[in-house]
């Protein structure tokens, strides 16, 4: 009944979704002047983690193994982690597979940073939510955990962050990271080395029967190995420190080549993408030609796909540009995203920007040079009234911006291919349309109903040639908008 979720799954996962984030380069190597100025302690610790003189880390990528449990009693379960963290911004992905009931019950977990944002969520059998954690209580907890990791793993993202050290004595120091409005801190406890043994903080929130509670947690380190010239722990722990007794809720291990510094990210999809374009177009190409030949039967249900009776009465933004329309469709799709992330895509919309997200080898058979974006481009998000979006290479049919209402609403009016100047508006007589995008937030603003509409009039002499636009232009539309779905939803994965 339920897909089999592999330790293969996950990494592909989070290889997805770091390639979502924007990509650090590598910094500069860390030289003496770096750390001449820091607390002796701190110095030691720098120098013994093997950074000066190698390139400051930017990203690192982690592949763990270990045991975990939810409450003191319970029996310690399997758990795969793949995590990715990046300094510039400060974001951290922290995918987990946890085998419980032996096995049969997976559940997949993330917990990310992302934005200045933290979000902890669970999925028993990667389908039934089980945790979704959100607030200002997990901002600040995973900030911390990123400076945790930044701490045991990648020491030199401490000094690329900004981070602040005081000295507490020859074998203990404090460091604190602000990111987005916060501060957050920790005790560092050293070795006569310098090697860290323990971390200790009180920005973090356990997650108890009663809700969320600030509580003291730790992370021991069992031993050190080399791997690269550089430090890293075999056997690390997380502890809760409750009330009532500590809580060892999770028991990592670190193998000889489990940290990848600076990593080449390689989204999975692109590995696949010409037999998977090949398949999509095929696909696309089917379902054109299945609509071309029901159109006469599904027309009223294809025209208001995924939206309700009220959505498709409803006023939308735009409607008065074309008042007395001869075709008209209202499509809907919920997202489980909220308007912010869905947003970004609608704003670099267009042929030479975004793309369509829809059967992009199918439009390129035409020759449209559609290239759809599978990542925010933020020269393009500044969309304003008087802009073009084409629908293929110049020359191409195409809209011009009429209004726009950041994370609410986008109208598109049809404009002159050549020119991209818009048609006089309100169209009554010849021909003109309307392409127009509504965002409503929807379960407390968490998700989004994104919904479509277009308006359309054009001369006599022109139906036969739209009676064949309309079904081709569902087919597109329909892929689009679960395009822009998926794409809204891996980003809101990771925020």
């Amino acid at each position: 009944m339920f897909a089999r979720i592999t330790g293969r799954d996950i990494r592909q996962r989070l290889d997805r979704d770091a390639a979502a984030l924007t990509p650090p380069s590598p910094g500069p190597a860390v030289t003496e002047e770096w750390v001449a100025s820091l607390p002796e302690v701190v110095q030691r610790y720098f120098r013994i983690m093997g950074v000066l003189g190698r390139p400051a880390v930017s990203s690192f990528r982690a592949h763990l193994t270990g045991r975990f449990r939810l409450r003191e009693g319970q029996q310690f379960m399997p758990v795969q982690v793949w995590q990715y963290s990046t300094v510039d911004p400060i974001a951290r992905l922290f995918w987990m597979r946890i085998s419980m009931a032996g096995g049969v019950l997976p559940m997949v977990g993330l917990d990310s940073y992302v934005e200045g944002r933290g979000r902890m969520r669970g999925r028993l059998l990667d389908t039934f939510v089980v945790a979704d954690g959100v607030g200002e209580a997990f901002d600040v907890g995973e900030l911390t955990t990123w400076l945790n990791d930044a701490v045991m793993l990648s020491p030199s993202m401490l000094l690329t962050a900004g981070a602040e050290f005081d000295e507490v004595d020859e074998r203990c120091f404090d460091v604190s990271l602000s990111d987005a409005g916060r501060t957050v801190r920790a005790r560092v406890v050293v070795d006569d080395a310098g090697l860290p043994v323990d971390f200790h903080t009180e920005d973090r929130w356990a997650d108890l029967p009663g809700g969320p509670v600030r509580s003291p947690w730790s992370t021991p380190v069992e031993g050190w190995q080399h791997s690269d010239g550089r430090p890293l722990p075999k056997r690390a722990s997380a502890v809760w420190h409750l009330p009532d007794g500590d809580l060892t809720y999770a028991i990592l291990d670190f193998g000889a080549e489990a940290v990848e510094e600076n990593p080449v990210l390689i989204p999975p999809a692109r590995a696949t993408r010409p037999l998977g374009a090949t398949m999509e177009a095929a696909g696309g190409a089917v379902a054109i030609v299945a609509t071309l030949i029901g159109s006469p039967l599904l027309r009223s249900r294809y025209n208001r796909w995924g939206a309700t009776e009220a959505e498709c009465r409803a006023a939308l933004p735009g409607d008065e540009l074309v008042p007395d329309p001869r075709m008209e469709s209202t499509r809907a799709i919920t997202i489980d995203a909220p308007p912010d992330a869905v947003w970004p895509w609608l704003a670099q919309l267009g042929q030479g920007r975004g793309g369509l997200y829809s059967y992009d080898a199918l439009e390129n058979l035409l020759g449209l040079q559609i290239h759809s974006a599978d990542r925010i481009l933020p020269q393009h998000q500044d969309v304003v009234p008087g802009d073009t979006v084409r629908l293929g290479k110049p020359g191409s049919p195409c809209f011009s911006v009429a209004s726009v209402e950041a994370e609410r609403s986008l109208v598109l009016v049809s404009a002159q291919p050549a020119s991209g100047e818009p048609v006089p508006t309100p169209v009554r007589d010849g021909s003109g349309a309307t392409w127009q995008w509504v965002l409503q937030p929807t379960e407390g603003g968490r998700a989004t109903r994104l919904v479509t509409r277009q308006r359309n009039t054009h001369p006599d002499s022109q139906r036969l040639l739209w009676g064949i636009v309309e079904p081709i232009g569902f087919v597109m539309e329909r892929r689009m908008l679960q395009g822009i779905k998926s794409r809204s939803e891996r980003r809101a994965r990771v925020r």
